[in-house]
């Protein structure tokens, strides 16, 4: 459950984290926060999808199926041989 909660609030913060009432006041981001936000915005967002396909594919998704839905089908089919 902690993984899914830090997994959700990464995800949270890298898509609706520059829209925080400091920044969208108008005031640009110092030098260093742009520099955080940006060389880690994309590892942080790779972490938290990561978890959730990792938490589904070891079936710990709960009522989430990533594999045995319709959309993941036709990709399965790249695997078998």
């Amino acid at each position: 459950m902690l993984c899914w909660a830090a997994a959700f609030v990464t995800g949270y913060m890298v898509i609706y984290g520059l829209n925080l009432p400091a920044v969208s006041a108008g005031e640009p981001l110092s030098k260093v926060a742009s520099y955080i936000y940006g060389g880690f915005h994309r590892m942080a967002w790779g972490c938290a999808v990561g978890w959730v396909v990792f938490a589904c594919c070891r079936g710990y998704g709960g009522d989430l199926h990533i594999k045995q839905t319709i959309y993941y089908q036709p990709s399965n089919n790249f695997s078998k041989k």
